[in-house]
């Protein structure tokens, strides 16, 4: 436990840090892209996320989207 306490950081942080890299993600939708896919760790009402969970959270959104795509491509398959 004392690695998530030295590495982890707030949604607060991890927007700041990933602002300074061009990639704009609110604390709200971190916490609630953590808490989608329950990836996160909580004492309390203090969230701390490690870089695991934030690549867990784009692989999760990045599998939801190709599969929006597959459907919706299917979909427009079936119209034709």
């Amino acid at each position: 436990m004392e690695h998530q306490i030295e590495t982890g950081q707030t949604p607060e942080q991890w927007s700041a840090a990933l602002q300074e890299r061009g990639i704009r993600l609110s604390p709200r939708t971190l916490r609630e892209k953590a808490r989608k896919y329950g990836t996160y760790y909580a004492m309390g009402r203090t969230m701390l996320l490690l870089g695991e969970h934030i690549e867990a959270m784009l692989k999760a959104e990045a599998q939801r989207d190709a599969a929006e795509r597959a459907k919706a491509a299917g979909e427009a398959r079936r119209a034709e």
